[in-house]
This record gives C-alpha cells, sequence and structure tokens, in this order.
C-alpha cells in the first residue's frame, strides 16, 4: 500500500464514493476474514463472525496453526492468541 497505485486509489476516492470504499477496506480492515469465495469472490462480505461457518473456520484455523507450528513462523504466538 506504500506504491504508486495505492497513492492513485486514495487520491481517486477523494471523488469517488466506490473507490473510497475499497481504499478504506484496505485501511481499516479486520483481524480476521473469511469469504466464501464462490458467492462473493471481491471478498465484500466477511463471514468471520457467521454462525453457519464458525466450524468450517475453526478446523481452517487448526490447520494454519499446524503449519505455522511445522515452519517455527515467526507469528505462532500472535496467531495462536486468535486462534482459539
Amino acid at each position: 500500500m506504500a506504491g504508486l497505485t495505492f497513492a492513485a486509489l486514495e487520491k481517486a476516492a477523494a471523488n469517488d464514493p466506490k473507490i473510497k470504499e475499497r481504499v478504506n477496506h484496505w485501511l481499516f480492515r479486520t483481524a480476521e476474514e473469511f469469504y466464501d469465495e464462490e458467492k462473493d469472490p471481491n471478498e465484500r462480505r466477511n463471514l468471520i463472525n457467521d454462525p453457519a461457518y464458525q466450524k468450517e473456520i475453526a478446523a481452517m484455523k487448526q490447520q494454519l496453526l499446524a503449519q505455522m507450528e511445522r515452519t517455527s513462523d515467526p507469528l505462532l504466538e500472535q496467531f495462536r492468541k486468535i486462534a482459539k
């Protein structure tokens, strides 16, 4: 987000509400996100708190946690705080 493209988007956002919405999405996004890529390929609806997806989200968090442990990921301890 430090490149010329993002700077141009920020400038365009001053006059275009749709671009402003997208810029804000990148600037103020939540710590966790989960999207249905088939139904929402542009990732507009974050499903991280949707009860219908909690089982799948929990399983994916455990898979990611296991991978992070195998690879000694430097963000492992931070991830453990949200992977509960």
